[in-house]
This record gives C-alpha cells, sequence and structure tokens, in this order.
C-alpha cells in the first residue's frame, strides 16, 4: 500500500502544529506566549530563523508565571519553558500531533 496518499480523508493531515512563539530567553528558562495547549508529556520542537539553534524536547518541563511547575499550559498564556542551553528570541514553537 503507497504511505503517501491517505484514501479514507479528504482533509489534510499535520504531523505537527504550531503551539507558540519565544519571548525571550535568559538563565536556561524561555519565556513563551502558548496559543494551543501544551502539555508536559508532548513532543516539541522549537525552530529558529538560523536553523543551528533548532531544538527538540520530549517531556518539557513547563512553570507558570510564578515559577510554579505545572503539567500543561492553557491555551492564549505565557509560561517558562526549561531549556538545557541558551537560545535566542523570536522561535517558534510545535507540538507533534498524536491523533493520527
Amino acid at each position: 500500500m503507497d504511505d503517501t496518499q491517505n484514501y479514507d480523508t479528504s482533509t489534510y493531515i499535520r504531523d505537527w502544529q504550531f503551539v507558540g512563539n519565544i519571548l525571550n530567553s535568559d538563565n536556561g528558562y524561555a519565556f513563551v506566549q502558548s496559543y494551543s495547549k501544551i502539555d508536559n508529556n508532548d513532543q516539541i520542537e522549537i525552530i529558529f530563523p538560523d536553523a543551528k539553534y533548532d531544538l527538540a524536547l520530549n517531556n518539557p518541563i513547563l512553570f507558570d508565571e510564578n515559577f510554579k511547575e505545572i503539567s500543561f499550559t492553557k491555551p492564549n498564556s505565557r509560561f517558562y519553558l526549561k531549556l538545557d542551553k541558551q537560545i535566542p528570541q523570536y522561535g517558534i514553537i510545535r507540538v507533534k500531533n498524536h491523533e493520527f
């Protein structure tokens, strides 16, 4: 069977969903504006204009604006993301879709 065509549906299937962007980064944390829910069990990627800074994270560590650890974010909220390296601002965050 050909895996390049899905004959069961005519809808566009995305492997990744855009969920937020990096506002700034400092001391191992990124301050993020989310547009959709992000869960600490998600696989996320942070993508930058210069690909040498791109970063993949499994099971991200999330904190609310008061640095209280949380298990997920709410849509249209701001939060901190724990990082193991310094990154520039202006990155976008995408989450791997699990439905497909």
